[in-house]
């Protein structure tokens, strides 16, 4: 990745909706799904570090560092009513576009309170995204890499070129585990 910054349309496969209740997904001429890895500054706000995007149906995918970050006005990707964007744990992504300036998006579903709706009442072993994940039989990174990752992001400053790759790495991996759930 040169300069810590990808874009790519590698493996586009359209999406296809044999389920009658995601016919509304239709609507959308875009799909995205997106994760952000961050810290928290000294007033406990996220501090981001990272961002990774990828459109459901083209397949296009941006990586960005959060120093290509912090130079946009607005997200690399539509946010208005012709866009869904998936997430898992709105709070903390909405958190992050708030830090970045950016218009929060028209359209978002939020897969945690997706799951934490379908699951309510029931005692469950968690329910982060690698435990939703392994509810639903997807094959998804395990709890220790998780748990590391995490603990770069929140660490902070300064990271060499490798930690950033692996952060952007493991968002990566975040986003394609959404993507499935």
């Amino acid at each position: 990745m040169s300069g810590l910054l990808e874009h790519s349309v590698a493996h586009a496969q359209p999406l296809t909706f044999p389920d009658p209740n995601l016919a509304a997904l239709d609507q959308f001429v875009e799909i995205w799904v997106i994760d952000f890895e961050f810290g928290q500054d000294k007033n406990l706000l996220p501090d981001v570090r990272c961002l990774v995007a990828q459109e459901l149906r083209s397949g296009a995918r941006y990586a960005y560092w959060v120093y290509h970050l912090q130079g946009l006005s607005r997200p690399p990707f539509n946010v208005d009513g012709s866009t869904l964007i998936v997430v898992f744990y709105g709070l903390a992504e909405l958190g992050c576009f708030a830090q970045l300036g950016w218009q929060y998006p028209v359209n978002l579903v939020d897969l945690y309170t997706e799951c934490r709706h379908k699951w309510n009442g029931v005692q469950l072993g968690g329910s982060g995204l690698i435990d939703v994940a392994k509810r639903l039989g997807i094959n998804a990174p395990g709890d220790m890499h998780k748990g590391d990752m995490r603990n770069l992001a929140v660490r902070g400053d300064p990271y060499s070129e490798e930690e950033k790759k692996s952060l952007l790495s493991y968002c990566g991996e975040d986003v394609a585990t959404t993507s499935y759930s």
